[in-house]
């Protein structure tokens, strides 16, 4: 349940990929063993997973930039 190396707590992330060359980029990777997609209304695609450690998860979606908006 670790993304990364470095655990931590339990966090449910949910994040909206803004754009659908990002949804369709993270879609064809295994990010983490608990990743789900989903579609949203707007057209948007939503990502969640549970982590345990947010440590490093920080910096991976700061490197996505402005394609995504962080909801939980």
């Amino acid at each position: 349940g670790v993304f990364g190396i470095v655990e931590g707590r339990e966090t449910r992330v949910r994040l909206q990929l803004l754009n659908e060359p990002t949804a369709a980029y993270l879609r064809a990777r295994q990010l983490h063993s608990t990743q789900k997609f989903r579609r949203r209304r707007d057209g948007t695609t939503e990502l969640t997973m549970t982590v345990r450690g947010t440590a490093e998860l920080v910096h991976w979606i700061l490197g996505l930039g402005p394609y995504v908006r962080v909801l939980a």
